[in-house]
C-alpha cells in the first residue's frame, strides 16, 4: 500500500516497508514555505501567521507531554509489558508518541480533522498510521459515509468507516467533516494580514521622525547640518536624557507623537490577536503575551489552560482510543493519560486532597473520591466502603437492611435479580453438598476436572472488576435516585402515587444508559475469552456481531423493568400509608427503607447481569466458532445450587448439541429465558467441545 504521510510517499502493508524520508517536514517545519507578501489563505494560516502557529502549537505540545497509558480491565493495574501494545503505540517508522499525539492535535486544530489509518492483517491490528489531512475526503452516498476517499501524488484507495480513526471538532449541518477553528476567524486573519503588508510597505517605502527642529525663517543646508549634529550629539542617547537644550537662531523642538490611525492600527492589531486566542481557548500568557499579566494570574491562566483546553483535549483522544481501537481489539485494556507529573498541575493536586477530606467527611467512599478527583490512586478494597465512628466500621453494616429473602419480594419481580433461596448453611449441610459433588464428577478425570476449574476460573476472574464497577454504579444511581425521590416528595402537596414523585421514562433511560457500557465489556470478554478456549483467536468478535446486537438490545431491555419494581414498590407504600394515615415524615421513613432493600440488592443485580451477558457472549462465540457441542461448567464448590451440579436433578454431565437446551432449560447460565431461582447469582458458564 502506497500513500503519503505527512505530505511525504511511503509504502505500508503486511510485508511493507516504510520510508518517512523527511516524513516530518511538512507538518512541523511549514514556517519555512511562509509566504513573503503576507497574504494568508485557510491552508496556509498555520505557517503564514504567527498567532495562529503559537496558538495550535502551545496546545498541541502540551497535550503530547502528556503519556498515553494502558491498564487492565479486570483490576486498573498498569499494563508493563505486552508486545502488541508497545508495537502499536510505540515508535514507528521514526514517529514517536510524541509526535503522532502532537501531529494528530495540530491537524485537528489547523483542518479541523484527523485521521489515524488503521492498519490490519487477520485478526489483528498491526499498526496506527497518521495521515495528511489535505489528502483524505469523505466518500458519501445518499447522505451516509460510506467511507474515506485517499488521493496523493497519484496515488488513490479508498478505506471503509472502521478503518479510519476520525479526530475532528464539531460541525453544525450534520457533516461528516469537523469544523476548522480558522473558519470562524479567518476574516480576522486577512484583516491582520492587511495591516502586517500595511506596515511593511512603510517601513519599505516611507520614513518615520521621532521630532523636529522648527525655524520660522530659511536655514542654510550647512546650518542646519551643524544644528542637527550639535543637538543629537549633546542630547541622544539614554546617558543624556534631561539635559538642558538651547537652540538657537530662533528654533523650536517639536516631538511627533502617534496619529489616532496609527494608535487605531496598533489597537486593532491587539484585538486580532485577543480574537485568535479566544477562538483556540488560549490564555495570553500561554502564546507570550504578558501585558495584563502577573505572576498571580499567569499562574491561573496556566491552570485554567490545562483544564479548560488541554485535558478535555486528551480526554477526546483517549475515548476515541478506547472506542475504536481498545474496544475492538483488546476489551481486556483500556487507555488513559498520564497527567500526574506535569508540573504545572502539582500545585491541583493540594487543592484535590483538600476537597478529597471534605468529602470524606460528608460520607463519599475512597474510591468516589478517587474517581471524581481523579487521583490515580489504584481500587482497594477497603476504599469501596463508607467509614463511620472512631473504629471505622464500614456504614454500610449500620446503614443498610440484610438481603431480603425470596418471601419479602413482590410478585411478578423476576426482572428485579433477587436472592436465591437460602440453602443450608450448617456444617453438615455444607459436607452434604461437597461430598454430593464429589459424587457426580466421579466419572471424569481428574485431567478433566482440572481443565474445566482453569477454564471457569479464567473466564470468572476476566469479569470481576466488572461486576464490581458495575455494582458500584448502581449503587450511586439508587442512592441519587433515593434523594431526588424523597426530595420531590417532601415537596409535594400529596403525593398518592409513584408518578407524582418519580420520572419512570428518564430513570429507565438512566438505567439503560448506566448499564449498557458494561453489558458491552462483559458480552466482548465472554465472547473472546471462548474464542481463545477453542483456540480461534484469530476470529474477530465485536459488538457488531448480529448475535452481540441482540444479547445488548435484550439485557438493556430487561434491565429497564427494575424501574418498573421501584415503582411498584412506591406505589403500594402510599397507597397503604394514606389508607393508614401515616405521617409524612413516615411515609419519607418507608421510602428509606425501601431503597434501602434496592441499594443491598445490587451486588446480586450486578453480579446476575453481568454473568449472564458475558455467558451469551460466550454461547453466541460457541456458535460462530463452528462448535458442534457444548457443556455447563460450574465452580465445583459447595456453593453450586442443586439443579447446576452434575448427574441426577441437575445438569448433564456429558456434552450435549450446541443447539440444545441443558436439563433445567437454559441454553447457558444466565440465559434471560430462564427462571429465576436458576439465573440469580449463578456463577457458572458455558464451555464448547470441539469433535
Amino acid at each position: 500500500m502506497h500513500f503519503r504521510l505527512f505530505g511525504n510517499d511511503i509504502f505500508i502493508g503486511r510485508k511493507g516497508t516504510l520510508s518517512l524520508n523527511e516524513g516530518l517536514k511538512k507538518l512541523f517545519s511549514q514556517i519555512d514555505g511562509a509566504t513573503s507578501d503576507y497574504s494568508v489563505t485557510k491552508s496556509n494560516a498555520y505557517q503564514a501567521h504567527v498567532w495562529i502557529y503559537a496558538c495550535i502549537n502551545a496546545i498541541a505540545r502540551r497535550a503530547a507531554r502528556a503519556t498515553l497509558k494502558f491498564y487492565k480491565v479486570r483490576d486498573n493495574s498498569i499494563v508493563e509489558k505486552d508486545v502488541r501494545i508497545n508495537t502499536l503505540f510505540g515508535t514507528d517508522g521514526g514517529i514517536t508518541p510524541y509526535q503522532r499525539i502532537e501531529g494528530t492535535c495540530i491537524y485537528k486544530l489547523m483542518r479541523g480533522n484527523a485521521y489515524w489509518l488503521k492498519d490490519s492483517s487477520p485478526g489483528f491490528l498491526t499498526r496506527l498510521v497518521l495521515l495528511d489531512s489535505d489528502c483524505i475526503s469523505p466518500d458519501i452516498q445518499n447522505g451516509f459515509l460510506i467511507g474515506w476517499k485517499y488521493a496523493s501524488a497519484g496515488a488513490r484507495f479508498n478505506w471503509t468507516p472502521d478503518e479510519i480513526v476520525h479526530f475532528k471538532f464539531f460541525s453544525p449541518g450534520n457533516s461528516p467533516l469537523g469544523l476548522s477553528p480558522i473558519d470562524p476567524v479567518y476574516q480576522t486573519l486577512r484583516q491582520d494580514a492587511s495591516a502586517r503588508q500595511y506596515d511593511k510597505s512603510l517601513l519599505d517605502n516611507g520614513t518615520a521622525l521621532g521630532a523636529i527642529l522648527e525655524f520660522e525663517g530659511e536655514v542654510g543646508p550647512e546650518a542646519r547640518t551643524r544644528m542637527r549634529e550639535d543637538f543629537e550629539s549633546k542630547h541622544q542617547g539614554a546617558k543624556k536624557a534631561g539635559k538642558l537644550g538651547i537652540i538657537e537662531g530662533g528654533g523650536k523642538y517639536k516631538e511627533l507623537k502617534l496619529t489616532p490611525q496609527e494608535m487605531s492600527y496598533i489597537e486593532s492589531r491587539k484585538m486580532n490577536r485577543e480574537e485568535i486566542c479566544a477562538t483556540y481557548d488560549v490564555p495570553p500568557a500561554m502564546v507570550g503575551i504578558f501585558e495584563y499579566a502577573n505572576y498571580a494570574n499567569s499562574e491561573a491562566q496556566i491552570k485554567m489552560f490545562w483544564h479548560g483546553r488541554i485535558i478535555p483535549e486528551l480526554k477526546y483522544i483517549e475515548d476515541k482510543i478506547n472506542s475504536e481501537i481498545m474496544m475492538p481489539w483488546f476489551p481486556e485494556y483500556y487507555a488513559k493519560f498520564d497527567i500526574d507529573d506535569i508540573p504545572e498541575l502539582q500545585t491541583a493536586m493540594a487543592q484535590k486532597i483538600t476537597w478529597a477530606k471534605e468529602l470524606w467527611t460528608m460520607g463519599f467512599t475512597a474510591d468516589e473520591i478517587n474517581d471524581k478527583l481523579d487521583l490515580g490512586f489504584e481500587s482497594a478494597e477497603w476504599r469501596k466502603h463508607w467509614w463511620v465512628g472512631l473504629g471505622q466500621v464500614p456504614a454500610e453494616q449500620q446503614m443498610e437492611p440484610p438481603e431480603p429473602v425470596p418471601s419479602q419480594l413482590q410478585p411478578g419481580q423476576p426482572a428485579d435479580p433477587v436472592v436465591p433461596p437460602e440453602e443450608d448453611d450448617t456444617l453438615e449441610g455444607k459436607i452434604r453438598k461437597v461430598v454430593t459433588a464429589a459424587e457426580r464428577i466421579g466419572k471424569m478425570s481428574d485431567a478433566e476436572v482440572e481443565q474445566e476449574r482453569k477454564i471457569w476460573k479464567r473466564w470468572s476472574e476476566s469479569i470481576r472488576e466488572i461486576e464490581k464497577g458495575y455494582q458500584k454504579k448502581l449503587h450511586r444511581f439508587f442512592f441519587e435516585m433515593r434523594n431526588a425521590v424523597l426530595e420531590k416528595f417532601s415537596k409535594s402537596v400529596k403525593a398518592v402515587t409513584s408518578k407524582e414523585i418519580i420520572n419512570e421514562g428518564d430513570a429507565k433511560d438512566g438505567v439503560e444508559k448506566l448499564s449498557r457500557p458494561f453489558f458491552e465489556q462483559a458480552v466482548l470478554i465472554g465472547g473472546k475469552t471462548m474464542l481463545s478456549d477453542m483456540g480461534l483467536e484469530d476470529i474477530a468478535f465485536t459488538l457488531q456481531n448480529h448475535g452481540a446486537l441482540r444479547i445488548l438490545a435484550a439485557r438493556t431491555t430487561r434491565i429497564r423493568n427494575i424501574i418498573d419494581t421501584v415503582s411498584s414498590n412506591l406505589d403500594e407504600i402510599l397507597g397503604n400509608a394514606v389508607r393508614e394515615g401515616k405521617s409524612r415524615e413516615e411515609i419519607a421513613q418507608l421510602i428509606k427503607t425501601d431503597f434501602g432493600q434496592t441499594l443491598a440488592r445490587c451486588r446480586t443485580i450486578a453480579q446476575t447481569e453481568i454473568v449472564g451477558a458475558s455467558n451469551a457472549g460466550r454461547f453466541e462465540a460457541m456458535r460462530e466458532g463452528g462448535a458442534e457441542q457444548k457443556k455447563w461448567i460450574n465452580s465445583y464448590d459447595e456453593n453450586v445450587r442443586d439443579s447446576h451440579q452434575y448427574g441426577a436433578g441437575g445438569v448433564e454431565q456429558d456434552p450435549i448439541p450446541a443447539g440444545q437446551a441443558f436439563s433445567n432449560g437454559l441454553m447457558y447460565p444466565g440465559d434471560l429465558d430462564g427462571a429465576p431461582e436458576d439465573t440469580i447469582n449463578c456463577r457458572c458458564s458455558v464451555r464448547a467441545v470441539r469433535e
